[in-house]
């Protein structure tokens, strides 16, 4: 029997944000695989694979113990036969598996860390530079070199860049009769590197139009379940424009419903472009996907692949006054530019496929050197 595959995701309990939709797409990576696949996740985050195929999920943390829980169950996987992936790896995971193991992890395809980013101060580093010469078989991947090029420098002798796995979890509408144009969207958390406050600033100047579309905006907390310091005061911002064309949605949406919000709609992602330079938007994948144009600011993950097939607009500002007119340009010619995004979609798909990061997460550094032809 082959040996199980362990998704663990301690934060993730609802569909919103990047958890979810990053564990699913890597149980798509392993579809027609033979090994079991078992998904960690909070208590409720269970219930999001119930019909997934071929996967057990367990809803087996709770935030107020994550981390002796982390410790607990790391402790007892690293000994059994499997392959563990952190998807959304920081350095308290890296000290947890640390502290869990038995002795050096020297194993290839036994511990794999995912990083999306790595925000590099001396100190994490001299613990990574320790960690990486106690457990050299330990693979860490990221979705960008400059993430992996930090990871590299702290002495990780399996440090690569691999694409983001993207997730193919819906049918995306009909190309043929695709739907009208119903309005501007920001999905996700509400937070400062994601440009909420210009988000609300871009609102306020759009109701002033005589345009009736509807504006909807998510203003979720992030995973840890607070806001930082400025939402709160941008969220009542956002509440004290009281427009009957705007829907403002402070609660984690099921799946189905998530999705459902981008078909037809226009994805205004503000987001730092520094901090978005080489992290990836699962928001952008899944606009993209649903044939929903983006705007988005040079210099940001998704700015290329915006440029490329015309699937919205790059600014070089995010002041409220260039993000409306981007609004404006895209509301005024919206079919040209949803069939441009779908293709953006397509393009996307082919360049995510989750099956190169889970078959890295079965055999190793031997699977990256097939099948991206690295060293």
């Amino acid at each position: 029997m082959d040996r199980p595959v362990h998704i663990i995701e301690p934060t993730l309990r609802d569909a919103n944000g990047h958890c979810f939709s990053l564990a699913l797409s890597l149980c798509q990576g392993l579809a027609g695989d033979p090994s079991p696949v078992h998904v960690w996740t909070e208590g409720s985050g269970s219930a999001l694979f119930r019909d997934v195929p071929a996967v057990t999920a367990h809803g087996h943390f709770r935030r107020r113990w994550r981390r002796p829980q982390s410790l607990l169950l790391l402790r007892r996987l690293l000994r059994e036969p499997g392959h563990l992936i952190l998807p959304t790896a920081r350095t308290t995971d890296f000290l947890l598996a640390d502290w869990a193991a038995d002795g050096p992890i020297t194993e290839p395809g036994k511990l794999t860390f995912f990083v999306h980013w790595y925000t590099p101060s001396e100190r994490k580093r001299r613990f990574l530079r320790k960690f990486a010469a106690t457990h050299p078989g330990v693979l860490v991947v990221g979705p960008g070199e400059a993430v992996v090029s930090v990871l590299r420098e702290c002495g990780f002798a399996h440090a690569y860049a691999v694409p983001y796995p993207m997730v193919d979890s819906f049918a995306p509408p009909d190309r043929a009769r695709p739907p009208a144009f119903r309005g501007l969207l920001y999905s996700g958390s509400a937070r400062i590197e994601k440009g909420f406050p210009m988000v609300v600033d871009t609102v306020a100047e759009l109701l002033q139009d005589a345009d009736d579309y509807p504006i909807t905006v998510h203003a979720l907390p992030p995973s840890k379940g607070s806001h930082e310091a400025g939402i709160p005061e941008a969220i009542g911002r956002l509440q004290a424009l009281a427009s009957p064309r705007l829907e403002v949605l402070e609660s984690a949406y099921g799946l189905a419903d998530f999705q459902a919000l981008f078909p037809g709609r226009i994805s205004l992602l503000p987001y730092d472009p520094v901090a978005y330079a080489d992290r990836v938007s699962t928001v952008a994948l899944d606009a993209w996907r649903s044939g929903s144009p983006l705007i988005a600011p040079a210099g940001s993950w998704m700015a290329p692949m915006v440029s490329k097939h015309d699937a919205g607009i790059v600014v070089d500002s995010l002041d409220p006054t260039t993000l409306a007119a981007a609004v404006r340009t895209i509301r005024a010619d919206f079919a040209t530019y949803q069939q441009n995004a779908f293709r953006a979609g397509d393009d996307a798909m082919r360049r995510h496929d989750p099956s190169i990061l889970m078959d890295a997460v079965k055999r190793g550094p031997t699977a990256l050197t097939e099948r991206l032809g690295v060293a």
